[in-house]
């Protein structure tokens, strides 16, 4: 990752991340600990999408997913009592939806492993997967 790459993985995370992680813990009813591997996200030469691709790949999914969750109080609290932290990563450049996200009750942890340039407009793909991990799990 180059010097403009940390740059605008500075600026995203200064910039938009605190908007971003308000609207996800107004839609899950809670505050939702986020844990962001800046580094796998970024990618040579795709700085100036960050600001684009981030939120249309990993946030967007994300908080669809947890508002129709959270959308009754039953579904909230389940969510509630299990979830630990959520964890946004690219370990693997996968691009499926039907991979991307995994969620361990047991340890709590919901990880999102996608590439941040590949398959970028499929969020309601991600989304849908989103939610159908963490419903089979709660």
């Amino acid at each position: 990752m180059g010097l403009k790459e940390r740059r605008k993985a500075k600026e995203f995370q200064e910039d938009r991340l605190p908007a971003l992680q308000a609207k996800l813990n107004k839609v899950a009813k809670f505050e939702v600990p986020l844990e962001i591997n800046w580094d796998t996200l970024s990618v040579d030469d795709q700085g100036d999408n960050y600001d684009i691709y981030w939120p249309m790949v990993y946030f967007e999914p994300l908080i669809n997913g947890f508002k129709k969750i959270c959308d009754d109080d039953m579904g909230q609290e389940a969510l509630q009592e299990v979830l630990q932290k959520v964890v946004m990563q690219n370990f693997s450049d996968n691009w499926s939806a039907n991979h991307w996200a995994r969620f361990d009750r047991k340890t709590g942890v919901l990880t999102l492993n996608h590439s941040p340039v590949l398959n970028v407009p499929r969020v309601e793909e991600r989304e849908v997967e989103l939610i159908n991990a963490i419903e089979s799990e709660l």
